[in-house]
């Protein structure tokens, strides 16, 4: 018989082989690793950001993804969900090229992002779907991402300009747009 009692660790085991069967005995000691398999781009990604001095911030939890798209009535792609959930963006530093890449409770539509009470920005709604995700020298201009409920969209990426014209797209997709990011910082400039 198996003892199929959940179990989280397994440190010592006995199976005994009697009249054709296998019985286990199953022991716990101390708990197993839980481990994160992280996409090798988010780990280039990263040590962008380590050459910058910014510690990597721990990801976000399933929860808070769901919390997100529930939020803004979203699905976020894989690879979306995948940077979050490897590291929660540079908080509150920038990268040596003055990039900031913004944790996922900050990340809003575009519309949200350009709002100020002294003027009006032209192009405020000219992103539809676009949530802003990152920034670059405090906000000389921002980067959007396009999301909406189909998680198989590519998720393009836009720059925001705050003025006219608007800004145009910087890549297909996330994915596209982080690999230039992580090959060299200045090809999303």
């Amino acid at each position: 018989m198996l003892d199929r009692s959940p179990r989280r660790s397994v440190s010592n085991f006995r199976d005994r082989v009697s009249g054709g069967s296998v019985n286990m005995v199953v022991r716990a000691t101390k708990p197993l690793p839980m481990t994160l398999m992280i996409d090798s781009l988010w780990l280039r990604v990263h040590d962008v950001w380590r050459r910058s001095k910014i510690a990597i911030r721990p990801g976000v939890s399933s929860i808070d993804v769901t919390a997100f798209e529930t939020r803004y009535g979203v699905v976020l792609p894989t690879d979306v969900r995948d940077y979050f959930r490897a590291a929660d963006g540079t908080g509150d530093l920038m990268d040596d090229g003055l990039y900031r890449f913004w944790p996922l409770a900050e990340v809003k539509p575009v519309h949200d992002v350009l709002v100020s009470d002294r003027f009006e920005y032209s192009d405020r709604y000219s992103y539809p779907d676009c949530f802003v995700f990152g920034d670059h020298c405090i906000n000389c201009w921002d980067y959007a991402v396009q999301l909406t409920k189909d998680s198989m969209q590519p998720a393009p990426v836009f720059r925001v300009t705050g003025g006219e014209p608007p800004g145009e797209q910087m890549a297909a997709s996330f994915r596209e747009f982080m690999s230039r990011y992580a090959q060299n910082p200045d090809d999303i400039m």
